[in-house]
Order: C-alpha cells, then sequence, then structure tokens
C-alpha cells in the first residue's frame, strides 16, 4: 500500500497533479497494433481507440474514412485515406495528450468551429499563468440531414452541441464562447424561429455567457476539430499480460491440444475466424485479477467482454463467473435486492400491550343481506390485534 503518491493509475488513466493522460501501458499496445485487413479488426482497433477519445482533438474528422467501412454492403477496402487516418489517431494519442482537471473556481472557455461534415469544440481553463490548458475536446460527424445547413446554421450548431457536450462544467457559472463567426448575432436578429432554431436559442438562453470574435487563422484547435481529415490476433487493445511471460509460461506448462496452433512461439486457437491466445494455468488468476481490478470491478459480462475477444482457456466463461461472484469487494459493494419495508414494519418495536395500536376502517360489505355495512380493525402491535365488527 502506498500513501499520497505523486501519481495514480486509475481506470486505464494516469492522474498527476491536476492532470489526467491515457495509460502508459495501454498506449503502448495501441502503438503496436497493424493495420486492420476486415470489419472485425477495424471494429477492435477503434473500440480501443475510443476509449480516449476526448484527448483526441480531431477524433470525429479522423474517424469518418474508417467510419465508412463499417457500413452494411460496403466492400472493404483499405485506401491512402482510411491509412492515413490510422495512423494519426495512433500517433495523437502516442504523443502522450494530456487535459488539465476541471476547477470550479476558474472561467471556461468554449471554443467551437464546424465544417461541412463534423463540428468540433475545446473546453478551456486559464492556469496560474492566465494561459488557456484543455480540459475536454467534442466532436462529431454531422447527421446526414445537418449537411444541408447554411454555414451560419452549422455554426449555431457547433456552438450548441458544445454546450450540450459541456453541459455539467458549464451550467450555473459564467462562462466566454469563442468563436469564428456571427452565428450567435445572426440567431438573435432572426424573427419567428421555428424548429431548430427555436429550440436552439431556447437552450441558448439556459446559459450564462460572453461572446467574444475569433478569427478562423487563430482558432486552431476548434478548426482542426472539424477541417483537417486525416502477425495484429498478437496484439489486445486490453493490457493485461505481457506476451512475453505468456511464451514463458506456456512452455513451462507445456501446452499441447489437437486444435492449438503456434504462431511466433505463442499458443493461439482459432475460434470464430479470430485467433485467441491459450492462457496457461499459472496466469489464469493473475488475468482475472488484472482485468477485474483494473477495469473497476465489472460484472460477468462485461469481464467476458474485456477478456474473452483476446484469450481462451477450457471452461474459461464459468471461471469468470465464479471468479466475480466470489470477489470479496463485489459482495460487500453489491446492491441487495429486497422488498420495500410496509409502513408497519417501519414502526419500531413495542415493549408492552397497547404501546403502539393501529385503527383502520372498511366499507362495502353491504351485500347478501347483511346489515353488516362496515369492518373495524384495531391491531395492537404488541400481541397483533383482534377485530370486531359494527
Amino acid at each position: 500500500m502506498c500513501f499520497c503518491p505523486n501519481k495514480i493509475s486509475f481506470l486505464g488513466y494516469e492522474i498527476e497533479q491536476g492532470k489526467v493522460s491515457p495509460n502508459n501501458a495501454n498506449i503502448e499496445t495501441i502503438k503496436k497494433l497493424q493495420p486492420p485487413t476486415n470489419v472485425k479488426e477495424l471494429q477492435r482497433f477503434l473500440g480501443s481507440v475510443n476509449v480516449y477519445n476526448k484527448f483526441i482533438p480531431q477524433y470525429a474528422k479522423l474517424r469518418y474514412p474508417l467510419n465508412q467501412l463499417l457500413k452494411k454492403d460496403v466492400k472493404f477496402n483499405w485506401t491512402n485515406e482510411c491509412q492515413d487516418a490510422f495512423d494519426k489517431l495512433k500517433e495523437t494519442l502516442t504523443t502522450k495528450p494530456v487535459l488539465n482537471l476541471y476547477n470550479p473556481d476558474v472561467t471556461c472557455h468554449v471554443f467551437a468551429d464546424a465544417s461541412e461534415k463534423s463540428v468540433g469544440a475545446v473546453l478551456k481553463q486559464p492556469d496560474a499563468s492566465d494561459v488557456l490548458h484543455p480540459i475536454a475536446y467534442h466532436s462529431r460527424t454531422l447527421r446526414d440531414y445537418e449537411k444541408n445547413y447554411a454555414i451560419t446554421e452549422l455554426e449555431c450548431l457547433a456552438i450548441v452541441d458544445a454546450l450540450d457536450k459541456f453541459y455539467y462544467y458549464l451550467q450555473g457559472q459564467k462562462f466566454v464562447i469563442h468563436t469564428d463567426h456571427a452565428a450567435l448575432v445572426w440567431l438573435k436578429n432572426v424573427k419567428n424561429l421555428r424548429g431548430s432554431l427555436f429550440r436552439w436559442s431556447l437552450k441558448l438562453s439556459m446559459f450564462d455567457y460572453e461572446i467574444k470574435y475569433q478569427k478562423g487563422c487563430t482558432n486552431i484547435e476548434a478548426d482542426m476539430l472539424s477541417r483537417h481529415p486525416v502477425s495484429h490476433h498478437l496484439q489486445h487493445s486490453v493490457h493485461l499480460l505481457d506476451i512475453n511471460e505468456i511464451r514463458t509460461q506456456q512452455k513451462n506448462d507445456n501446452l499441447c491440444g489437437p486444435k492449438y496452433h503456434e504462431v511466433k512461439d505463442v499458443i493461439v486457437i482459432k475460434k470464430r475466424n479470430l485467433y485467441k491466445i491459450v492462457v496457461p494455468f499459472s496466469l489464469r488468476l493473475k488475468l482475472l485479477n488484472q482485468a477485474h481490478e483494473q477495469f473497476g470491478h465489472p460484472g460477468v459480462q462485461k469481464m467476458l467482454n474485456l477478456i474473452t475477444p483476446q484469450y481462451y482457456w477450457p471452461n474459461i466463461t464459468s471461471d469468470i463467473t465464479e471468479f466475480v461472484k466470489h470477489c470479496s469487494v463485489c459482495q460487500l459493494n453489491k446492491k441487495r435486492k429486497q422488498k420495500r419495508f410496509g409502513l408497519l414494519q417501519q414502526v419500531p418495536p413495542t415493549s408492552t400491550p397497547f404501546e403502539c395500536i393501529f385503527v383502520d376502517t372498511v366499507g362495502g360489505f353491504n351485500y347478501y343481506n347483511s346489515t353488516k355495512k362496515f369492518l373495524h380493525i384495531v391491531i395492537d402491535k404488541t400481541c397483533l390485534g383482534f377485530s370486531f365488527k359494527k
């Protein structure tokens, strides 16, 4: 156990002196990934990178050519544009991007911009030297109907989209919006607002902000967000075990089987056209502990999603299930399912008769020639009561 460390690793991130950055081990794994050769491999790559999308300023635009390969009925054709996007995504992460932690006592600055394909924004705060540092990035590609918007509408959309994304940072505080277009001035002057323009105007009225005009040439980061496009089976997006350690333990355990193959001195098995590393018995518990602790004690299904795409051993599903069920931390923090206590059960216990009684009246019994119309019920909390009719 270590007290008061200068840096900690938490859920795939490294936190140090008011700053947060991606975990070194995970970034090194992503750095070694080779270009995908099919849709499944592309999905695994994008999944590993997407964890750190808030560190990538041009994320939506960079992903755009790769997203086209994920569409149905589209042939997988790895073009130069796809390779550029792949390289740029890896390069951005491997340069160790750093974000400052949000400070509620410091003024926020929102930089937003739009292009014909995407919108993007950056949230910044000044440091002690009044230098603005990024707190969070946001970008997304335009929807089909949004591509028909005029440039002024797109600029408004970029600002509104940024306020939606950074809502919890900005709500209730005065902040500054930097934009390279008079979009908000135009929106305020439009008469008879309808549809999306009315909703945008209403949403903007919820915030306390100041507008600062900024030329596009100086709005570099937000402008870049929206305008600048840009053997794998042994590499895995979740950094859980060292490949050299796997090789050594596989040899020590003398793994063998008719369905096993050897690739680059590593024993693998082919499942549904995917090669998975066969984990030797001596490393299984370590792998389970790594995955469970590194990713915040996930449940059975999430553990399966983390481990089974890359690793295999006989009865892996049942082993993962039993491991999660017997985790002491999970059991202590598990929310117990139980029925709500009724009103009678919330009353504290009594020690003497008639210390606490309950009285109720039920009507509607004047049927079948009965003269009894009401039923009075009296319950003594101590001796569980009696009843009589009137």
